[in-house]
């Protein structure tokens, strides 16, 4: 057993080595422990005399992130102490939030309003979004939740951001001007709280995604997709054929709905047929059934067609690699088949 003498913020605790930021106490500056979690000795510690109101650290492979009041951002190495980047991300003194990782990705609010998202590696500032009084955050599946800390002018909402981007995805109004707690996330479901005195729960309790290796058998394939909105069910089969070399996806019933190569590499064609003139859509979607970008939406004329698609988003971003819905709609028929998008 052993104590400290001074206040502290949310302890990280990696490798029988516990990390304290000091919030408080008779060291007026910025502090991080690291302290031998079984002697309660000190390993190391850094102290900046930035101010005394220090923030939790995140441990992530060796490295420690921690948000100090000042707007700073550090990385430090977990053994040693020594920094390794900063960052200073908000000239507004005030509340910073525990760091979010994700995907070689840190994710922090600070200044009250602002978020924030830094290259884990470098530190440099990939995207910035204002207008959000963020609580700590949590992430799943490339998605950032949290619910507002307070709002003075309306009641605070519950927010999911895409962490690639910083847009909204979609939000929740609750009926208190201040929020609780920070979001979690099991099954499928986010659970979070807030001041009006309600816990919710968001989602259906079903993985919306699966990123990890699909192994099929070589031969004949099927493979269904089932989306979910509003108790709606709606679901598409895929056919497809694993050869010793990829995948073989034959052409669709009624629009002859293929891509040429797939899997791809940077180009795929995709060719369909039309038998009667109409207004006709091409789009793209990720395995979550979030559109990617959309390759045709236009009166389009009876006959073949062909378009290509670069594995880009609509923002003229790389997509990243993996397994994609490719979905055509015309004249009433909406037919999909999967690309296999590689880097």
């Amino acid at each position: 057993m052993w104590g400290c003498g001074a206040g502290w913020d949310a302890i990280t605790v990696k490798d029988d080595i516990a990390f304290v930021p000091i919030s408080f106490g008779p060291v007026q500056d910025a502090t991080l422990y690291a302290i031998d979690a079984s002697s309660g000795s000190i390993i190391w510690q850094n102290c900046y005399s930035q101010g005394f109101n220090a923030s939790s650290a995140v441990w992530v492979e060796g490295d420690i992130y921690v948000s100090w009041p000042s707007g700073i951002v550090r990385a430090l190495h977990s053994l040693t102490g020594n920094v390794l980047w900063e960052s200073q991300i908000s000239t507004v003194a005030g509340m910073m939030e525990t760091p979010a990782y994700h995907d070689s990705r840190l994710y922090v609010g600070a200044g009250g309003y602002e978020l924030f998202c830094l290259d884990a590696l470098t530190g440099q500032d990939c995207w910035s979004t204002t207008g959000y009084c963020v609580l700590s955050l949590a992430i799943a599946d490339s998605v950032l939740f949290f619910c507002e800390s307070y709002n003075l002018g309306d009641t605070v909402s519950i927010f999911a951001l895409d962490s690639q981007s910083g847009s909204e995805i979609w939000s929740f109004q609750t009926n208190s001007n201040y929020g609780s707690s920070t979001p979690a996330i099991t099954d499928g479901i986010l659970y979070t709280t807030s001041g009006d005195g309600y816990l919710r729960a968001f989602g259906s309790g079903l993985k919306y995604t699966y990123r990890d290796d699909l192994y099929t058998e070589v031969g004949l394939n099927e493979l269904i997709v089932t989306s979910f909105d509003g108790g709606a069910v709606a679901a598409d089969t895929i056919n497809f054929t694993v050869t010793g070399t990829g995948i073989d996806l034959g052409p669709s019933r009624f629009c002859g709905l293929s891509a040429t190569p797939n899997p791809f590499v940077s180009t795929t064609s995709i060719s369909f047929e039309l038998s009667q003139p109409g207004f006709t859509s091409v789009e793209i979607f990720d395995l979550s059934g979030r559109l990617v970008t959309t390759l045709v939406d236009s009166e389009q004329l009876h006959g073949n067609h062909s378009v290509q698609w670069n594995g880009c988003n609509m923002n003229g971003e790389e997509a990243s690699a993996g397994l994609y819905l490719c979905r055509i709609e015309s004249s009433g028929v909406i037919e999909t088949t999967g690309l296999c998008l590689l880097k």
